[in-house]
């Protein structure tokens, strides 16, 4: 098991079993492995965007809102199919949105 704490998620892996459970706002929900590395790429994208890190982007994403919980990773279906200069335009849209950013 290791711990990656700029993304603030526990990552436990063996030969036959990948998951990820990230803690939101006092909750924990399971991904699959390609929505964890959808919802790593977007904190780290918009963490690029945003000019900091990704550990700010992620507590913007969990302790000040619910985006990455009701929104990033529910809507993975959607998003993983657009292209990396929208979903970051789409995510600061809605963190504007949520009062997340100004």
């Amino acid at each position: 098991m290791r711990a990656n704490k700029e993304i603030g998620c526990i990552l436990a892996e063996n030969m036959t079993e990948f998951s990820m459970e990230v803690r939101v706002m006092g909750k924990q929900s399971a991904m699959s492995p390609e929505q964890s590395f959808f919802a790593v790429f977007c904190i780290e994208a918009l963490a690029d965007e945003l000019g900091t890190t990704g550990d700010k982007v992620y507590k913007m994403l969990t302790d000040k809102s619910d985006i990455l919980d009701e929104y990033i990773v529910p809507c993975y279906g959607s998003l993983h199919t657009l292209g990396k200069e929208y979903i970051v335009s789409d995510i600061i849209d809605l963190m504007k949105k949520r009062g997340v950013l100004q």
